[in-house]
């Protein structure tokens, strides 16, 4: 449903712990190893379902031309993070680093656990069910959908200088914090 990652030529999941895929590594050192290793279109992916996924979370919020290079899409089916967490896809939003003020890139990250049925648990931070039959407008409006719940939670706690820097032009409806969703189409 979101496809396959390409990864570069020769590269291997090995988290800077020394950790190996049996022992318990921590979920940001195995997304950390993701990004690195990625050879996939994050601004644009082949899949529909992601692409769509993707487009709606711009589209929500507010990004337009060169600011949607702040929301990169990473699957990561069949990686330690799909096998060892559950997480079969996440969504960066990048903050941009202000140099001048000594301000490094920061990120938000929300993770995604796409499945045909709703499980009764899961780790990621969101269970996605986009259904794909071919038809764009309605993978169009579930993805609408879901963007909707996630851009929620990558704005909460964002200040308002941060915000401007991404180059957001609407807020976000508030929605509820801190809990993991599955967000019904």
């Amino acid at each position: 449903m979101i496809g396959f990652p390409r990864w570069k030529p020769g590269f291997r999941f090995t988290p800077a712990s020394g950790g190996s895929h049996q022992s318990k590594v921590p979920l940001d050192m195995w997304m950390r190893e993701a990004r690195i290793g990625y050879d996939s279109d994050r601004l644009n992916p082949d899949e529909p379902t992601a692409k769509a996924l993707r487009d709606a979370l711009c589209k929500y919020l507010g990004l337009v031309g060169a600011t949607t290079s702040n929301v990169l899409f990473h699957t990561v089916l069949n990686s330690p993070l799909d096998l060892h967490e559950g997480i079969d896809g996440f969504i960066d939003l990048e903050i941009p680093a202000v140099p001048r003020m000594s301000i490094p890139v920061s990120r938000r990250t929300v993770t995604i656990d796409v499945a045909s049925h709703v499980k009764p648990k899961f780790k990621a931070d969101f269970m996605v069910n986009i259904p794909d039959y071919g038809n764009p407008a309605g993978r169009n409006t579930s993805a609408m959908l879901y963007a909707e719940a996630i851009g929620t939670r990558m704005l909460e706690g964002l200040s308002a200088e941060e915000v401007s820097r991404v180059g957001i032009v609407r807020p976000a409806a508030r929605g509820r914090t801190g809990t993991k969703r599955v967000v019904r189409p």
